[in-house]
């Protein structure tokens, strides 16, 4: 009999930015880089779950260029 496999689940990701505009948030998942002003995609986790709870950063739509640039590597990526 075989080790049983592990399911894993998708990972959720999110698009949040600092509330406060000027504000620094850091991400504990990237060294502790501050979360660009502009925003960036993160893991849907504890951490940042609770910067939503806390008011540091909102949840909300990435710009256009990033949801275009998003769109030209997952074209690329499928031709290869």
């Amino acid at each position: 009999m075989g080790r049983p496999t592990a399911i894993t689940a998708p990972v959720q990701k999110m698009f949040v930015k600092p509330k406060v505009p000027g504000t620094t948030v850091r991400q504990v998942d990237r060294d502790m880089q501050p979360l660009p002003q502009e925003g960036a995609w993160v893991v849907a986790s504890n951490f940042w779950q609770l910067r939503l709870l806390n008011d540091d950063v909102v949840e909300t739509e990435p710009p256009a260029e990033i949801i275009s640039d998003e769109k030209a590597s997952a074209s690329a990526a499928s031709k290869e």
